[in-house]
């Protein structure tokens, strides 16, 4: 009966003892059930912020390059009017200059008109000029003038047309530009900006052409890189540049400067 009793016991233990695992067993697949959904649960939110952020991230980008584009934009229509008013200026001046030049203007045959009145036939000898034909004799100072200004029109066309393909970028390299190039470049930037040419003019002792054409690109944006491809230079040089403008500040030591034609004889 003891051993029955004994057997009875011992099963009963066990019984219990796999109740309890039972029991432990169901609560950690409850537990590993709570992580699981608490995970699962999680995740969708993080990818959503994830992708809240990189929403914010675009609409900033789109923001800030449409915000560019309206300023290019309303600086592209602002060069656009003054070249416009500036064409129309130019205009009148040569119809001006037109003027001038017929006004000015001595036809072929009138220095044989003159002499024969003046003579009055081969017989007599040339005498002195009549007291009215005096007043003509600036006549010649005139046309120099009208020369100097035809010649000024010239070159603001040509910087015109230099200036829009800077402005454009229609032009990749201007290390060819010769004296004719640069100064109807400079002379037209003068009409757009006339106190950034008078200050290269009298803030600095003796600028070069060429070391005005550096200016007037640092002036148009262009950055450095760009101004090594237009200019075919290096960085090294563009220092070099910027040293020896610096230099030439008044007040400042001055140095020596080639003034040819060609950027290449002081790059």
């Amino acid at each position: 009966m003891e051993q029955i009793e004994n057997l009875k016991s011992l099963v009963s233990r066990q019984h219990d003892t796999i109740s309890q695992l039972r029991q432990q067993l169901a609560e950690a697949i409850e537990r590993g059930n709570q992580a699981l959904q608490q995970t699962t649960a999680g995740v969708p939110m993080f990818w959503l912020w994830v992708l809240l952020l990189l929403a914010a991230l675009l609409l900033a980008a789109f923001l800030f390059k449409r915000r560019q584009y309206a300023k290019a934009a309303r600086r592209l229509n602002d060069q656009e009017l003054r070249m416009n008013n500036l064409s129309m200026e130019l205009n009148r001046q040569r119809e001006e200059l037109e003027k001038i030049k017929a006004a000015t203007a001595v036809p072929d045959g009138s220095d044989a008109d003159a002499s024969a009145t003046q003579t009055g036939g081969d017989t007599f000898p040339v005498s002195a000029p009549a007291s009215p034909v005096a007043p003509v004799s600036p006549a010649p100072q005139k046309s120099g003038s009208a020369q100097s200004q035809s010649d000024t029109f010239e070159n603001m066309w040509r910087g015109k047309a230099l200036y829009a393909s800077l402005v454009n970028g229609s032009v990749e390299r201007i290390d060819h530009w010769g004296r004719e190039e640069i100064t109807g470049l400079v002379e037209y930037y003068r009409l757009l900006k006339r106190s950034f040419v008078e200050s290269m003019e009298n803030d600095y002792n003796s600028l070069s052409r060429n070391h005005k054409l550096f200016l007037i690109l640092e002036d148009l944006g262009k950055t450095d890189a760009e101004i090594q491809k237009l200019l075919n230079i290096t960085q090294t040089t563009i220092r070099s540049l910027r040293f020896r403008i610096r230099a030439k500040r008044k007040n400042g030591n001055n140095d020596s400067s080639d003034d040819s034609g060609q950027l290449r004889l002081f790059f």
